[in-house]
């Protein structure tokens, strides 16, 4: 008898209120492993919440959340979350080394020196993002896409396999993004999942296999090229939602 493996990420009716207001209204999904899923929203359609949600960072009314099909508490090693850029406190004096060595704390006491299994895994971490020549220099001296790296090598220093981006993709110049959705792909091919939190279409379209369409609840989910239609975007959007459509689906 073939066993089916359970979902590297699902969410089953997620409610999430936060200061008395309804945020996530019973979202349900799921994501297998070697796939990229865009999360496109407009700002305030709850992505955030949701990434924080999942990570386990907020509490939820209703509802459950299973990485490979065991709850969050027991699995949090194998989730990471990166949060948007503003919400991280770049003045901290650490070397892109040591910010990535952080992601072994896990596995460890927070005040033992790192071993030398943990210094292999950081080296390799930061070699498959591209910044191990850049290892000394600290995290702020870094451009928002490496910083973006940085943090991605850091989840990959700790072992995880489910990896949260929120809106990684924004404020980043050209460079930057093409380098870190090849990474993405890179991931994917070696069997990783990763979310990504956008308000930008072209940027689900572009590098995400599946898109999930969030405003509040779950609007529709699926392969990006099935999803992304002119009257998806006009939920989401709202009358804005045409002049997201890709031109060959505006009639979809």
């Amino acid at each position: 008898m073939n066993v089916v493996a359970p979902l590297p990420l699902a969410a089953a009716d997620l409610t999430v209120v936060r200061d008395g207001a309804l945020v996530l209204d019973r979202v349900s999904f799921g994501v297998g492993p070697g796939c990229v899923m865009g999360v496109l929203g407009p700002n305030g359609a709850g992505k955030s919440t949701l990434f924080q949600t999942l990570a386990g960072l907020l509490p939820v009314q209703a509802g459950s959340v299973r990485i490979h099909g065991q709850v969050l508490p027991r699995m949090r090693g194998r989730l990471a979350y990166v949060p948007q850029q503003q919400a991280v406190n770049w003045r901290v004096p650490v070397s892109v080394r040591d910010a990535v060595l952080q992601g072994r704390i896990r596995t460890h006491r927070w005040w033992r020196r790192p071993r030398a299994a943990d210094r292999a895994a950081a080296e390799a971490a930061l070699r498959q993002v591209g910044l191990w020549e850049r290892r000394r220099e600290p995290v702020r001296a870094l451009s928002a896409g490496q910083r973006q790296r940085a943090f991605l090598a850091r989840s990959l220093a700790q072992g995880a396999d489910v990896f949260l981006f929120d809106e990684s993709l924004s404020g980043v110049d050209v460079r930057s993004k093409e380098a870190l959705m090849s990474t993405f792909r890179r991931l994917r091919d070696q069997g990783h999942t990763i979310l990504i939190a956008s308000h930008v279409m072209a940027e689900v379209e572009h590098c995400c296999d599946e898109c999930l369409c969030l405003n509040g609840r779950v609007t529709a989910c699926g392969r990006t090229q099935d999803v992304l239609t002119q009257n998806m975007l006009h939920d989401l959007f709202g009358s804005y939602g045409a002049d997201y459509a890709p031109a060959t689906r505006r009639t979809a």
